[in-house]
């Protein structure tokens, strides 16, 4: 099992200018607003507070990097689904800019149908 000892919020970036400038391989999540991006990142790391858990869906507005024991990258992109514009395009725009991206976890929320 891996274990996490060091796990740190490192920017959040709009611009890809602002983007950390590393040599970790990045593991992004992504799915629709709401789905527990953030909250799957703070239960892997075991620190509640470590990524912004909002109620209110669309929050996410930049990447946000986070430093895993200084191997690997979580990267939180913004969701999609709630906002005005096409922030599914937005999101895999921004995806597909991150330049050592070696995961991609699509999540989801399955709900019973009755």
């Amino acid at each position: 099992m891996y274990k996490v000892n060091k796990a740190q919020f490192l920017l959040c970036a709009a611009w890809k200018s602002q983007w950390p400038d590393h040599q970790l391989p990045e593991v992004c999540l992504a799915g629709r607003s709401n789905v527990g991006k953030s909250s799957l990142i703070n239960t892997l790391t075991n620190h509640q507070k470590l990524a912004k858990v909002s109620s209110t869906p669309g929050k996410t507005r930049t990447l946000n990097f986070f430093n895993i024991n200084d191997e690997i990258c979580l990267v939180d992109v913004p969701g999609y689904g709630y906002a005005k514009v096409s922030d599914a395009i937005m999101m895999f725009k921004c995806i597909s800019m991150l330049s050592i991206i070696r995961f991609l976890l699509l999540l989801w929320r399955l709900r019973k149908i009755s």
